[in-house]
């Protein structure tokens, strides 16, 4: 049930066409430079 869910709306975000859907890999490296910078301000 919740894998269907998930397909649904992963689709319906899809088709609005000016979404993006972010990676594990691209939330790291963002929350890693957002800590970055952080740490030099």
């Amino acid at each position: 049930m919740r894998w269907h869910l998930l397909r649904d709306f992963l689709r319906h975000v899809q088709e609005k066409g000016d979404v993006w859907i972010a990676t594990g890999e691209e939330i790291t490296n963002h929350f890693e430079a957002l800590e970055r910078h952080r740490g030099t301000s």
